[in-house]
């Protein structure tokens, strides 16, 4: 009798442990996201504050029938008032993110989420001295300058 409460308790707690993950983590069980890199100018790029007061680039799930671009896109738009043109096929992958890099055309005043979100604008060289900025992010920088200076 002992073994087998012992093995509903675990089987619970194991259940409850991948369900967290599930909701804490975007991208578990092959949920698709895109991001968007919104490049502002030549030496800027444009940031969104998540939940913790993090500056990370635009991001979210991929819908239905949506191409990964057109998430991007929305996103921008969605998540920080940014709307500009996808500048290449190139695109990088971070933490199963596939992010885009999106040169901003125009930033609206109002938009869906600025009463949720911060939008920072900030030199590149300013990104890797920034506490608010997490590793991912700082990372995807230094990426999309290696391959704005093979450009």
């Amino acid at each position: 009798i002992m073994t087998y409460f012992h093995c509903l308790y675990m089987f619970y707690h194991n259940y409850i442990f991948v369900y967290e993950s599930y909701l804490m983590n975007s991208n578990s069980f092959n949920r698709k996201v895109a991001g968007a890199i919104p490049l502002y100018g030549q030496d800027s790029v444009v940031l969104v504050s998540n939940s913790k007061g993090h500056l990370i680039f635009p991001k979210g799930g991929v819908r239905k029938k949506e191409r990964y671009e057109d998430a991007c896109k929305r996103e921008a738009r969605e998540e920080g008032g940014i709307e500009g043109q996808i500048s290449s096929t190139k695109s990088f992958k971070k933490r199963g993110i596939v992010f885009f890099i999106l040169n901003v055309t125009n930033l609206f005043e109002g938009y869906d989420e600025e009463n949720k979100r911060e939008r920072v604008i900030l030199k590149i060289t300013d990104i890797h001295s920034n506490d608010r900025i997490p590793k991912y992010v700082k990372e995807l920088t230094k990426e999309l300058e290696k391959f704005n200076k093979h450009e």
